[in-house]
């Protein structure tokens, strides 16, 4: 009878989770109709690739949440983080050839510039993500291996 009030916030806090996939999806859909409805796939393809990629990620992660162990879970999660990476790489590239083309990158040191903030804007979120991953795992490990009281 103790444990009613954590499973009740246990339930609540599931209930809350899926509504913000659930809501994180719906919107994500709706971009991605509203890149063919108005004709913009081919304006921008590696962008519409970019949210189609997150919301098919969404949904398989979504579908698999449960019947799937953590590890698996876990690899399945690292694998289409290195996925996005290189999805991130190709919308950047993206951008830096609009700018390059739309704003005049014609000198060497406009060239350099596009280039090095186009390796910042993929590798900072990448690095970013390792750290957690990382440090998560740590802690993770710490809370495995520490001697129970």
């Amino acid at each position: 009878m103790h444990q009613l009030p954590e499973l009740t916030a246990q339930a609540t806090h599931t209930a809350l989770s899926a509504l913000v996939w659930a809501i994180s999806l719906l919107l994500q859909f709706t971009l991605f109709a509203a890149l063919f409805s108005r004709r913009l796939a081919r304006v921008v393809p590696f962008f519409t690739n970019f949210v189609g990629f997150y919301l098919m990620r969404s949904a398989f992660l979504f579908l698999v949440l449960n019947p799937v162990n953590l590890d698996s879970y876990s690899w399945l999660y690292r694998l289409l983080l290195v996925l996005d990476a290189v999805v991130q790489f190709c919308v950047a590239a993206e951008i830096t050839r609009h700018l390059a083309l739309n704003h005049g990158a014609g000198t060497r040191r406009d060239i350099t510039i596009c280039i090095v903030l186009l390796c910042a804007a993929v590798l900072g979120p990448t690095l970013q993500q390792h750290c957690r991953s990382t440090e998560m795992s740590r802690s993770n490990a710490a809370l495995c291996c520490s001697p129970s009281t």
